[in-house]
């Protein structure tokens, strides 16, 4: 055999071997295993699931608070939200309207993860998170030295942050703290204050309210400020806002 036909025998060889890796051509002469150099398939596409991913979960950013929440507090709220517990939550948070728990907490989680992941800022009448002309969440000093702090939310720009619902229930307090039938027993006026402390006006008859029918009307006011009347049977009520709560400024 001439080197022509040397070459071209060789080439011919090494191109049947690349064919046949299946059957473990060997270069070495056949020492090696016939599956070291063998073809190996690749992994089969991952199965098609229909799972929808869990939402964003709450985590409340609490850098630069030292005590101004109660340690855990906000963690335990929390988490209770992220795990849908709506019961548990109106049960924990009673000082806020249940209408206004599940709107505001149960909503729209990625919004409320959002405003939670922001810095907090501690103010004159709380801590919060965000901005108040936009989304924004709040609780105020008498929820943060709870074991289980309720916060204020926004969830949009242009929401309110105190819904007729949520002052509806601020009146529905009052009246049944003054008929001797607090929604809570631990509802009173020094651990949880509803009167006006700024020119209040004169509050009779509280008694006299029916807690059962409220009927809201708001007026809002420059700077984002508001005020309502409030009826509740033969009672009338004018109420407001100071910093961090919303509160009866008169009551006849």
């Amino acid at each position: 055999m001439n080197a022509t036909l040397g070459r071209c025998a060789a080439l011919a060889a090494a191109v049947v071997c690349g064919a046949a890796l299946t059957v473990g051509c060997s270069q070495s002469g056949g020492d090696e295993s016939p599956t070291s150099s063998s073809w190996v398939a690749p992994p089969p596409d991952p199965p098609i699931t229909t799972t929808v991913p869990s939402p964003v979960p709450i985590e409340v950013n609490t850098v630069g608070l030292h005590s101004e929440l109660a340690p855990g507090g906000a963690a335990r709220w929390a988490a209770d939200v992220n795990a849908g517990a709506v019961a548990t939550v109106i049960g924990k948070c009673w000082t806020v309207a249940p209408a206004y728990i599940r709107v505001r907490y149960f909503g729209d989680r990625p919004a409320l993860a959002g405003i939670f992941f922001r810095r907090p800022v501690v103010g004159q009448a709380g801590v919060s998170w965000g901005r108040f002309d936009s989304t924004y969440a709040h609780i105020p000093w008498d929820e943060a030295k709870s074991d289980y702090p309720c916060p204020r939310i926004t969830l949009e720009r242009g929401e309110h942050l105190y819904s007729d619902a949520y002052v509806a229930y601020i009146a529905k307090r009052f009246i049944l703290r003054a008929q001797g039938n607090p929604i809570n027993p631990a509802d009173t006026e020094a651990a949880y204050r509803l009167q006006c402390v700024y020119a209040p006006g004169e509050i009779r008859n509280v008694a006299s309210g029916d807690a059962d029918q409220i009927d809201v009307t708001r007026e809002d006011l420059p700077h984002g400020d508001a005020r309502w009347t409030v009826r509740s049977g033969p009672l009338t009520m004018q109420m407001g806002i100071e910093p961090g709560a919303v509160c009866v400024k008169s009551a006849s």
